[in-house]
């Protein structure tokens, strides 16, 4: 490792030099040959390697550029090496290089050793004891189902229809002329063909008791996608089944299953535009923003949404199984989802879906004056709360306008004390309205209710309403249900009616 302090090099043990990585013998790089694989490294690097997959060092200092050393890589033509062992004539699957030297590796018990490229240890010309099973294996660095020889060699991949097809266990064929090959599942779940991929949501496995079974074999391209019931219904709709490796968001605490919470990201590789869009056109919330122009419309239902003890997660789905990766608490984060378009995906008209958390940008919220700054996505996650506009009061002087959360935040609520986040943030949504009676002798003698003079809006369920949806939009304030259904114990408002003064 070039340019390291004598002292670090000293704490890791090692050995420093004062010199130029050129003037270092251990540092001199070279082609690492591992199977059919390269690698440009050191040769106590590729000692390494060697040792960890299990296989003899191939060292070449004569090779001095990377180039070079993936193009030798590419060398080690596959086929049947065929040779004498004792009185019997066998045969094992491995590159030319490997079979030409077996002669001197084996010892004087092998004999008469020939290669035979592109052909398979089955082929019945080469006449070697080796024949077609119905036996399977998976082979590993490799995602398919592969079919075995009798003399445990691996053959082509596992196709019910080719189990007695002389050609098919006399030739190696490629994966990309095997049976299914870019199928959009990657062959999940198929008892005839083994032609897995991992990239597509499948890969090799044993069939365990209760699954599919293959017709030939015990091994089977294992489905890795998953399915979720994400609007609770208790069917598994088209959307709900995920890729393995897919990613997707899930908030708790809905009185109804929607997706309007979440907050979606497409990517638009032709123009590299980034569209963000928060809720569907058409379920009563949506926001968008491109490149810096956001709107918002429609009023997220603060009785169904951002609820008491509500939260987000980010759901993955990871060799068949859904894992729950929750974001911060107290919503200090929300999921943002997006998709990618891939061909191949489970659900093409939904691509690739990918999430993550993000931290939710409420804080500076209640600052905005303007309608504009409130609602500019790419700042903050607020829009902008008028009382009359959502018909939350009649008419009159206590028409409202405030820039809140979007995604309203958590806090402790069980916690009274004046200097508390929850009493600062709360304390916002606090208001008084007087209502002004006039009475005449009509009222006195009770034919005639008295007349209101001051203040009528108050009398009104909007205004009380208003300030209720006011105080669970800015933060777990005033009294709703929590994310189970539970109604708060306490009364978000009350009622003071003074002394009756003069009349006239």
């Amino acid at each position: 490792m070039p340019n390291t302090p004598e002292a670090v090099c000293d704490l890791s043990n090692g050995v420093w030099k004062n010199a130029n990585i050129d003037e270092v013998p251990q540092c001199d790089l070279g082609c690492c040959l591992l199977g059919d694989q390269a690698s440009f490294v050191t040769q106590i690097r590729c000692g390494h390697l060697a040792s960890l997959y299990g296989l003899e060092i191939n060292f070449r200092s004569d090779i001095t550029n990377e180039m070079e050393c993936i193009m030798n890589s590419n060398s080690e033509i596959k086929g049947a090496c065929v040779f004498d062992q004792g009185a019997t004539i066998t045969c094992r699957m491995t590159s030319k290089t490997e079979c030409l030297e077996m002669g001197a590796t084996e010892g004087e018990e092998v004999g008469d050793v020939q290669f035979h490229e592109g052909y398979l240890c089955s082929a019945e010309e080469l006449g070697a004891l080796c024949s077609p099973s119905e036996k399977t294996t998976c082979v590993e660095g490799k995602d398919g189902v592969y079919f075995l020889d009798t003399c445990g060699n691996v053959a082509n991949i596992y196709d019910y229809s080719k189990i007695n097809n002389q050609n098919y266990w006399a030739y190696i064929v490629e994966e990309q002329d095997s049976c299914g090959f870019g199928n959009d599942k990657g062959n999940a779940n198929d008892p005839n063909c083994g032609n897995c991929d991992y990239m597509l949501g499948s890969t090799c496995g044993e069939a365990k008791f209760g699954e599919v079974k293959p017709n030939a074999g015990d091994n089977i391209c294992k489905d890795l996608s998953c399915t979720f019931d994400y609007n609770e219904n208790g069917n598994i709709d088209p959307e709900e089944y995920y890729r393995h490796g897919e990613t997707w968001c899930y908030v708790s605490g809905m009185n109804e299953r929607e997706t309007n919470e979440v907050i979606y990201a497409d990517y638009n590789e032709e123009d590299f535009t980034t569209t963000i869009t928060q809720g569907i056109e058409g379920t009563g919330f949506s926001a968008s923003i491109v490149e810096g122009i956001s709107s918002i419309e429609g009023l997220p239902n603060p009785e169904m949404y951002n609820l008491p003890g509500t939260r987000h997660y980010r759901m993955l789905c990871y060799n068949g199984e859904v894992m729950i990766e929750p974001c911060e608490d107290y919503r200090n984060q929300v999921c943002v989802q997006g998709r990618i378009d891939i061909p191949g995906a489970q659900n093409p008209e939904l691509g690739f879906r990918t999430a993550a958390c993000r931290i939710n940008q409420w804080q500076d919220c209640i600052e905005q004056k303007t309608i504009e700054d409130c609602q500019d996505l790419t700042k903050r996650d607020c829009f902008w709360y008028d009382s009359e506009k959502w018909g939350l009061t009649t008419k009159g002087d206590n028409q409202l306008g405030l820039c809140v959360p979007t995604f309203a935040p958590g806090f402790n609520f069980w916690d009274d004390s004046e200097e508390s986040e929850a009493a600062l943030m709360c304390s916002r949504a606090s208001d008084y309205c007087t209502i002004t009676y006039e009475r005449d002798i009509n009222s006195l003698v009770g034919t005639e209710s008295p007349q209101i003079i001051r203040g009528e809006a108050c009398a009104t369920t909007g205004w009380q309403a208003s300030k209720r949806a006011l105080a669970t939009l800015l933060g777990d304030c005033g009294r709703t249900n929590n994310y189970l259904g539970y109604l708060g114990s306490e009364e978000s408002w009350k009622l003071k009616q003074g002394d009756r003064g003069e009349w006239n």
